[in-house]
């Protein structure tokens, strides 16, 4: 009652909110909130005592502190089977919300001018991007990489149904497949804030050494907007979001100029366009193979 979870529309009766609504209807949202309570609340306890030793520049985050544990953020939870559940169930839930919708991306790059055309979505989860795509684009084929458990995981959700879609294991520090390296298109959606600019350009890298000339590599992210921009709510969430990407891998949100210097710090890969949602909290980013 004292957080707003439920409601007192008259006194000593307890009636449902949206939120406490959602919990008890929508799995995927009681997953996240269940992540959050459970798993993410002790790595923002252990944020500052990871800056105050800078844990960071040994590669080590708040989340490191809290789990007692050398395992990178996905490996370890890769290696939690009920984590794996939770996030997946998380990155479903982001995806659909108003704000985060593949629908940017859908709209803000020209799919349908591929014609026939291959498309790896790099990090891509349990495939709920690709396979949103994939319908209303049915000339376009998915390959899907991510960790093994996400890949189990994913080969038994409802994406795994179609036939434009197929899971691979992979993992993107490592050199893309040769089953790739014809791609038309290498996506990352909502990849790339998890990770340090070095990191993040250890993974561009494995893309632009795999490109065939004509490729493209579509960044779809949340954009980190100018102070005072925005709404006090608004503006409080999106730092908020910021600071767990600090707390749990040392990653970050990028506004336009940091997504530019990301991509000009890649052997490679040269911008194409920084495309922000108009009225919206994402950012599109193009980038092709530079010239030999």
């Amino acid at each position: 009652m004292t957080q707003g979870l439920f409601d007192e529309p008259t006194p000593n009766r307890v009636a449902h909110t949206p939120y406490s609504l959602a919990f008890s209807r929508n799995e995927d949202y009681r997953q996240v909130v269940l992540l959050q309570t459970g798993f993410f609340a002790p790595m923002m306890k252990s944020l500052y005592e990871a800056v105050k030793s800078s844990e960071a520049a040994k590669g080590r985050s708040a989340f490191n502190l809290a789990m007692e544990t050398d395992d990178p953020f996905y490996a370890y939870v890769s290696k939690h089977p009920e984590l794996t559940k939770r996030f997946g169930a998380s990155m479903r839930f982001v995806s659909s919300a108003e704000d985060t919708s593949p629908q940017f991306l859908s709209d803000g790059f020209d799919w349908a001018r591929l014609g026939k055309a291959h498309v790896v979505d790099v990090g891509g989860s349990m495939g709920h991007v690709s396979a949103s795509l994939a319908k209303t684009f049915p000339l376009l084929h998915f390959t899907v990489q991510d960790l093994p458990a996400m890949v189990a995981r994913a080969k038994a959700s409802p994406s795994a149904s179609l036939s434009q879609l197929e899971f691979v294991e992979h993992d993107f520090f490592q050199p893309q497949p040769e089953a790739s390296r014809q791609a038309d298109v290498f996506l990352l959606r909502l990849v790339l804030n998890n990770w340090p600019t070095s990191k993040c350009r250890e993974i561009l890298s494995q893309i632009a050494a795999a490109m065939k000339p004509s490729a493209k590599v579509v960044i779809n992210n949340f954009l980190l907007h100018d102070r005072g921009t925005l709404g006090k709510r608004t503006e409080a969430l999106e730092r908020a979001r910021d600071l767990f990407q600090m707390a749990a891998m040392n990653g970050m949100e990028r506004d336009v100029q940091e997504w530019h210097e990301l991509i000009d710090g890649v052997d490679g890969l040269d911008i194409e366009k920084v495309v922000p949602q108009v009225g919206g909290k994402q950012v599109l980013v193009v980038a092709r193979k530079s010239a030999q």
